[in-house]
């Protein structure tokens, strides 16, 4: 090691580099594998991977840092060809205000040139990308689970999350620092668009039904989670005549993260105003306005598997299509619900860019999401929270049927999950034995191995972020499904 400081009380895993001149202060942990390119100070760790899969995860201004950020805009913009634009957006907080300049001005030194539009959410991001002339896109934010965290969020050309193989190609240059600089005269332009918000908008409302809505005078609760759909959906709703009472619409960067807690007690809070004001629906979009929670006409809770059982319901009965998706883990009822309509149903892994991907590339209809997220043909690529609402209040409208009728329809289905600590170099071993005692059975490999019984079925998946498998289970009687997860929970 030449120049190489490694301070007391650090773990450097096998096979890790750490480049010349570089300094590991004391406390600092260095992962199997990883290659060290600068001074380890504030943060706890150096990961081996920059990515998970389109995104970048760190603690804010500690382990991702302006400096990291001015290179991995330097790393993009190698990656990208020459003379691209990149569209860059954020949140409301001033942490992704710094770090987004950082990452531009490693763009631009790269002969990048930079469309921003500032802190518009990630719809709006994809809508420029999928309807415009742009090579990529950024979005940087507080996590949705954890403030001290930041995330900066990679985009194709079309507005799908940045492929692996593409994620792979920018982490080796950033850990090679293998940086283009353009010249003097060829130094990247800054530009903010005009009008990205009007041109959402004029899409978007050319894909509802606007008479259908207004004929049904909802009155509607809804939340903002202190993210940006404040400034944007409040404009639509004079459009379709709706009455909507707004909680939470003022943006406050502290607000963007929340713990299970507070989505609990936001969820609480809305089922009461939405009984009490006798509303026809109540809806709470993440801050980054992508997924949806909805609470019925009785103020009833729709947890996200059945949200997704009724969602397609609505679709079904309201489009002519003759393909759908969803995840491996969405209920059996989806299947019912195809066999009814005479629909095809594909399976695909649960991440988001597996939904984007398959909506692109197997000419589907409909795309529904375990985790609150649809996507609809003709508008998006991704998931849109905004847009899904008013979907969903147009295909009410169509069938004129209640959210509390349709949950009704699903309550047969029970099921239940339980996550199981794994150590990951067991990992492996796991996977080939469930792979191999479930030889004879009827089984799906898909994001893990999903294994069918009589009147249910169990999924069990390593799980990507933490030393564990995860494992859900459904059937049509709640005992069986508790049977089915004490098995494959000793099993595992």
């Amino acid at each position: 090691m030449d120049k190489v400081i490694i301070s007391d009380e650090c773990k450097i895993g096998q096979t890790a580099t750490v480049k010349a001149n570089c300094k590991v202060w004391p406390g600092k942990t260095v992962e199997e594998g990883a290659t060290v390119s600068t001074s380890l100070v504030w943060g706890e760790k150096w990961n081996r991977e920059l990515f998970t899969d389109a995104k970048i995860t760190g603690l804010a201004l500690t382990e991702i840092t302006p400096e990291m950020a001015v290179n991995i805009g330097a790393a993009f913009g190698s990656f990208l060809p020459e003379k691209s634009e990149v569209i860059t957006s954020r949140d409301a907080s001033d942490t992704a205000r710094l770090l987004k300049r950082g990452l531009i001005a490693g763009l631009l030194a790269a002969g990048i040139n930079v469309a921003d539009i500032e802190s518009l959410p990630v719809p709006i991001v994809r809508h420029c990308l999928h309807n415009g002339s742009y090579s990529a896109g950024i979005y940087i934010r507080h996590n949705p689970d954890n403030y001290r965290l930041i995330d900066m969020i990679f985009f194709d050309r079309t507005g799908v999350d940045l492929p692996t193989s593409s994620a792979k190609k920018v982490e080796r240059m950033y850990f090679g620092e293998d940086f283009e600089r353009a010249t003097l005269d060829n130094i990247g332009h800054l530009e903010n668009p005009k009008y990205p918000l009007e041109n959402y908008r004029n899409t978007f409302l050319q894909n509802i039904d606007i008479d259908l809505i207004i004929t049904a005078g909802f009155k509607i609760v809804i939340d903002h989670s202190n993210g940006s759909s404040s400034q944007i959906f409040p404009t639509l709703f004079s459009q379709f005549g709706i009455s909507a009472i707004e909680l939470n619409g003022s943006l406050n960067p502290r607000k963007f993260s929340t713990s299970a807690r507070e989505n609990a007690q936001a969820i609480v809070q809305l089922s009461t105003i939405v009984k009490s004001l006798n509303a026809d629906i109540g809806f709470i979009l993440n801050p980054a306005a992508e997924k949806l929670t909805v609470i019925d006409d009785l103020g009833t809770p729709i947890d996200s598997q059945n949200l997704l059982l009724i969602v397609t319901d609505l679709f079904l009965q309201t489009h002519k299509c003759k393909k759908i998706a969803v995840p491996v883990s969405a209920s059996m009822g989806i299947d019912e619900l195809a066999n009814k309509h005479n629909v095809e149903v594909i399976r695909v892994a649960g991440d988001h860019y597996a939904m984007m991907s398959i909506f692109k590339e197997a000419d589907v209809d409909f795309v529904g999401g375990t985790k609150g997220g649809f996507i609809f043909p003709g508008f998006q690529t991704g998931t849109d929270a905004m847009f899904s609402a008013v979907k969903i209040l147009e295909m009410m409208a169509d069938t004129k049927m209640k959210f509390s009728e349709l949950r009704e329809k699903y309550l047969h289905f029970h099921r239940n999950s339980l996550s199981i600590p794994c150590p990951w170099t067991k990992k492996g071993t796991v996977m080939r034995e469930l792979i191999k005692n479930s030889d004879n059975q009827k089984r799906e490999l898909i994001d893990g191995v999903k294994i069918f019984s009589e009147n249910g079925w169990v999924l069990i998946t390593p799980d990507r972020l933490t030393a564990s498998f995860n494992i859900l289970a459904e059937s049509t009687d709640a005992k069986n499904t508790q049977t089915l997860l004490a098995k494959y929970q000793n099993l595992v």
